[in-house]
């Protein structure tokens, strides 16, 4: 039995979605709610995560935090009187929602857990929330938030089709726009708000509120609104949440009361008052999504509208998209009606179990995957690992040699995530004073200073390892494969048989990271996966699928040497070039 979790980590709320054996998507039930709060609660050495840290909010507000999501490039959170990691705190939510989709399937273990993050993270983000999701399940994948809505909206799409994806979550708004190619989604343009969501909603309506009242009303609003007291802290809270209803309402209704605290008169606002105070907000918003589809050439010949080539249209996702401006004005300013689903906020977590679903069983049997491990950097497609001949067995890489070197390895997070001009200047030096390297009709470039230290060329493979000094026991290296692939064979057959072959030898005791099988690298479509060998040596994987070629560019470095390999590795991933392809 095959267990897949996918958890949306958003900003004030996460959904995760379960399937076993590959079946539809059903999102898991926690508390009662498909939304799960992504708030933490510090109270002492108890961590609280979800409705449970809310209930407890009341206790002490400064011990709680309602949007982890949003302090992800801090190191620690002070609540109340202790100081928890992000990583901590992270963790803690994507632990517990794990928890709630294993109690569905009576806790059996999960095989492959899927992480949605927003389109424009960046790789020490991303890396954060690998490390947070560490030993939830045997393999730990990530995936952009609008590739998952894409796929969970237009499964049905032909190749060539663009569609744009506007998230309007509790605390970002980002605008995607994809093609469909060869079955998978592709970001062509991403733009993103990260200082306006539902939460700034709230407040613009809380500061409205305020605006209202008689000069004898506002110095209790105010304590209420900035007071550090306990009892201050518990009655803004409520605010809060009352402020959040009457916006939910107005989506629904052309009106909502407001109960304020203490003896503060009771607030009528109306669908017309919310929309004056986040017309500008939601205009920009607007921008922003005709800004991406201009930047991926998709609007139509005067620029007001969407071409042709974007029939597929704009989906809103996130809770926040139900606000009724954004549907307005969104076909005010493009002319098409976006679409939408009862339920936006599961669109992501539902989408993101697609995107990552294995071949079918039937065809990996086919393949001999099922019986039949294989080495990770050989030849893996779908049917297609049978060699020409289906009445005998593929012929693929064997197993490398024990060497020395393994034991000094170490990892680059995803290289190429820091470009800046002194890059850029040291990028062109080094390039001048490089040299083409091949395995078989695969090549590549590497500073010149590299030599080889090994070369293997069998069957359908051939290898190629460089060291600095073409001394094979080495803390450093760069590592050539190329294998010969059948013509059917694409990069999501390639990357889902990968999946299975990391799943399982994870389960034999070895241990991988941060698998992505549509990753991007250096301006390029890669599959990305992390070998952390013995002695904390760690190798970074970078597979390219083009022309029937798989060709795989491993990096090895030292684990207390982070920046070495940076520009040898991006060159080499960049340069990777497939004779006659």
């Amino acid at each position: 039995m095959t267990v897949a979790v996918a958890v949306d980590f958003g900003t004030t709320s996460t959904c995760v979605a379960l399937s076993v054996n590959d079946e539809p998507a059903r999102i898991v039930v926690i508390d009662g709610s498909p939304l799960m709060p992504s708030a933490v609660y510090a109270d002492g050495r108890t961590l609280f995560v979800g409705a449970e840290a809310d209930r407890q909010a009341s206790l002490d507000p400064s011990r709680y935090e309602p949007t982890p999501k949003r302090r992800i490039d801090e190191g620690s959170l002070l609540l109340g009187d202790t100081v928890v990691p992000v990583l901590r705190a992270i963790a803690a939510v994507l632990s517990r929602a794990v928890r709630e989709a294993r109690m569905v399937v009576g806790g059996l273990p999960v095989d492959v857990l899927v992480l949605t993050h927003p389109a424009d993270w960046g790789a020490v983000r991303v890396q954060l929330l690998v490390s947070a999701g560490r030993g939830l399940a045997s393999v730990v994948r990530t995936l952009p938030e609008p590739v998952a809505a894409a796929v969970q909206h237009g499964a049905g799409l032909k190749d060539g089709a663009v569609l744009a994806v506007l998230d309007v979550g509790a605390g970002t708004a980002d605008v995607s726009v994809l093609r469909r190619d060869d079955g998978r989604f592709r970001v062509l343009a991403t733009r993103g708000d990260p200082s306006f969501g539902g939460a700034d909603v709230d407040q613009l309506l809380m500061d409205e509120l305020g605006t209202r009242l008689t000069a004898e009303q506002r110095p209790h609003w105010d304590a209420v609104t900035r007071g550090q007291g306990l009892e201050d802290r518990r009655l803004r809270r409520a605010l809060r949440i009352d402020a959040r209803g009457a916006k939910e309402s107005l989506s629904r209704h052309s009106y909502a009361d407001v109960p304020l605290p203490g003896r503060l008169p009771d607030a009528h606002v109306t669908r017309a008052d919310l929309e004056r105070l986040i017309r500008g907000r939601v205009a920009t918003v607007v921008d922003m999504l005709t800004g991406a589809l201009r930047d991926a050439g998709a609007l139509g010949g005067a620029g007001s509208g969407v071409g042709s080539e974007c029939g597929a249209g704009v989906f809103l996702v996130g809770g926040s998209s139900r606000i009724p401006l954004f549907v307005t004005m969104v076909h005010q300013r493009l002319g098409v009606l976006p679409v939408s689903t009862d339920q936006p906020e599961t669109v992501v977590a539902r989408g993101a179990l697609l995107a990552v679903a294995p071949l079918d069983r039937t065809r990996e049997r086919e393949a001999g995957t099922l019986e039949r491990p294989m080495p990770l950097v050989s030849a893996l497609s779908s049917a297609a690992l049978v060699a020409d001949s289906a009445r005998r067995p593929a012929r693929v890489l064997p197993p490398r040699r024990p060497r020395r070197w393994w034991l000094a390895g170490a990892a680059v997070l995803v290289v190429g995530c820091a470009v800046g001009g002194t890059l850029l200047v040291t990028r062109g030096a080094e390039e001048q004073a490089s040299r083409l390297v091949n395995a078989r009709r695969a090549t590549m470039a590497v500073p010149a200073s590299w030599q080889e230290s090994r070369r293997t060329d069998s069957g359908n493979s051939a290898e190629l390892d460089l060291t600095p000094d073409g001394t094979p026991a080495q803390a450093q290296g760069l590592f050539l494969v190329q294998t010969t692939l059948n013509p059917a064979t694409s990069q999501a057959d390639v990357a889902a048989v990968l999946l299975k072959q990391v799943a399982a030898e994870v389960a034999a005791g070895k241990k991988y990271e941060a698998f992505n099988g549509d990753a991007h690298s250096e301006g390029r479509d890669v599959i990305y996966y992390r070998e952390i060998r013995r002695d904390a040596g760690v190798v970074d994987w970078y597979v390219v699928v083009e022309s029937q070629t798989q060709v795989s560019v491993g990096c090895q470095r030292p684990a207390d040497d982070q920046h070495s390999m940076d520009q040898p590795c991006a060159q080499a991933v960049r340069t990777v070039r497939i004779a006659g392809g």
